[in-house]
């Protein structure tokens, strides 16, 4: 389910390492493949970075280990940091732009997709999922 996962490391342990171990213990390389989510786990704060490219093919997030939705004990914030795309949460679409966010909450269904579109006004919003606009 991960690409990589990043432990805590005590600062003693990393006293006098290179920048290339420093980098194969810390770097996040690969982020954003092409048709492919990619995820990385860190043990510092539980927290989990992840990349999605979506280039002609619907993207889905991955089911956590024992089978269980992705979503179902954490929430996820979605950073448009390419072109227009739509993200679909449980059958309601959301066009982002640029820069748009949005906001996903904990327990949301599996179906969450995501892919490229021409660019258009952003769609419906949701009481439970707002879209941020970013600033241009």
């Amino acid at each position: 389910m991960f690409n990589k996962v990043l432990y805590a490391t005590h600062p003693e342990a990393m006293r006098g390492v290179d920048a290339a171990t420093l980098a194969d213990k810390y770097l996040l390389s690969n982020l954003f493949s092409e048709n492919a989510v990619s995820l990385t786990y860190s043990h510092t704060e539980r927290f989990i970075i992840g990349g999605a490219s979506p280039a002609g093919e619907r993207l889905k997030l991955p089911a956590q280990k024992n089978g269980a939705p992705f979503l179902e004990r954490r929430e996820v914030g979605i950073i448009n940091v390419g072109g227009a795309g739509r993200v679909t949460v449980d059958g309601a679409a959301f066009d982002l732009h640029t820069r748009d966010g949005l906001y996903v909450p904990k327990g949301s269904p599996d179906e969450l997709s995501s892919r490229r579109v021409p660019r258009s006004p952003p769609s419906s919003t949701s009481p439970a999922l707002r879209p941020m606009r970013g600033s241009r």
